[in-house]
């Protein structure tokens, strides 16, 4: 989607000085903007080049009166269509000290006015002088585009009655394109979306150009936090953003950062034109525990451009896809005791078993043995011979009934049951093998399988 305003873009001031009636007059206002020139370039009306600007007033006369000096607005300035400016666009001052003799006003910038307002004022003795007035445009004050032409109108006046001098400038001052900026996801449908299996990715490109603020922010936030349709919320961690691009302006979140939920300065500028990518994915780290189901959110864009601000919000729907998985992780060597003797020592093979769910439901491991510990000749060791014990992480506690050694039965029997909302769980499987007298020397294997099922 697609906003818009106006701001300005390049301005010039040119100043034309044609004598109005009293130009044989004993008092003479003449009018030169620095550097001599007869028009004054204000450069590019961004906070970079719009610096202030000068213009000397110079006031020669020999009628030994006190004088006063004037400016005021002709009019609005307007564009070929006859659409005004707003006044507040241009503003104007004075340059402390830069008079010899009399007093000069405007110490703080002020907006032009459409009535004569009091620059300065001479001594007693109406002394010939000069001081400098200075302009500025504010381009964050400008909300129309196009070429604006003007007068402003200065006045030197004799107090008591006299003569009097008028000097007129003409302005213009050119406007450039609309202020545009966008926001669009890659499916251009203002939504996002992401899960836990595609490991793909969504994103928000940012774009504009026209910037001529001093200072555009971009803020990102959570403004609906994800839910379920069951009020479920996701692991804070699961729902991650990125930021890329940038290459005009300063851009935050460059490496991958947990979605936060308030309001996160994530970009700003003072350049014209920029672009920039916000990449959503998910974690696979933690996306196996969050609970199944589709979790919906909603994501807004806030762009601050001087005293204007634009949004843009984004559905982010994020579903977790239902996982049920068993991972075992056997010893290198196998299942198998090689070179077994009846006086050897005890022999222990550890098997590390791992689920991963997210359906919150109950679940059991099964563990099936379909023929006991035998060697090669099929000569079997007797039950307790071979034992097998659960233990949970770091020697926690887990539910099973295998706590302790117990001889390792022959079929399908559960080992390991989760508590009832079915949480993710590794645990590990130890078998012991433990030779006795008068058993048959020999190689000795089995096979052990392992099954997951809900309860």
């Amino acid at each position: 989607m697609l906003m818009r305003y106006f701001v300005g873009v390049v301005a010039w001031v040119v100043f034309a000085s044609c004598l109005l009636p009293g130009a044989d007059a004993a008092t003479n206002l003449s009018v030169l903007p620095l550097g001599g020139e007869n028009s004054l370039y204000l450069g590019r009306a961004d906070f970079e080049s719009s610096l202030d600007k000068e213009v000397r007033i110079r006031i020669n006369t020999d009628e030994g009166k006190q004088y006063q000096v004037y400016q005021r607005l002709e009019g609005s300035l307007v564009n070929e269509r006859g659409e005004p400016l707003e006044r507040s666009s241009i503003t104007t001052g004075s340059l402390t000290g830069s008079n010899a003799f009399g007093t000069i006003y405007l110490q703080n910038a002020d907006r032009l006015g459409f009535t004569d307002d009091l620059v300065y004022t001479s001594d007693q003795r109406g002394s010939n002088d000069s001081f400098t007035l200075i302009y500025k445009i504010n381009p964050e004050e400008i909300g129309r585009s196009g070429n604006f032409t003007g007068r402003i109108i200065y006045t030197a006046r004799v107090i008591g009655g006299g003569t009097q001098n008028q000097q007129a400038l003409n302005v213009f001052l050119e406007t450039a394109d609309e202020f545009n900026i966008s926001a669009e996801s890659a499916s251009r449908n203002n939504e996002l979306a992401i899960n836990t299996t595609d490991k793909l990715e969504d994103y928000v490109e940012i774009s504009f150009n026209g910037n001529l603020n001093s200072n555009l922010k971009i803020f990102q936030e959570v403004i609906i936090p994800p839910r379920s349709v069951v009020n479920d919320e996701i692991d804070n961690e699961l729902v991650r953003f990125v930021t890329s691009g940038g290459s005009n302006g300063n851009l935050y979140f460059q490496s991958s950062s947990a979605m936060g939920l308030k309001r996160e300065l994530i970009y700003e500028t003072d350049n014209a034109e920029d672009r920039f990518i916000v990449a959503w994915a998910i974690n696979e780290d933690v996306s196996h525990q969050q609970k199944a189901g589709l979790y919906a959110s909603k994501v807004r864009y806030i762009v601050m451009a001087g005293s204007k601000e634009t949004y843009f919000d984004f559905d982010l729907n994020i579903e977790s896809r239902p996982v049920f998985n068993l991972k075992v992780q056997y010893p290198p060597e196998g299942m198998k005791f090689n070179k077994l003797l009846p006086m050897d020592p005890p022999q222990i093979r550890e098997v590390i078993v791992s689920v991963q769910t997210n359906l919150g439901r109950p679940y059991q491991v099964i563990q099936s043995v379909q023929n006991p510990l035998s060697n090669e000749r099929g000569e079997n060791l007797k039950d307790e011979a071979f034992m097998i014990k659960v233990e949970g992480e770091e020697n926690g506690s887990i539910t099973s009934k295998f706590i302790d050694f117990t001889p390792v039965p022959i079929g399908d029997v559960p080992i390991f049951s989760s508590g009832g909302q079915g949480s993710s769980a590794e645990f590990k499987v130890i078998y012991r093998m433990k030779p006795y007298p008068g058993m048959f020397p020999g190689n000795y294997r089995v096979g052990i399988f392992y099954s997951l099922g809900e309860i």
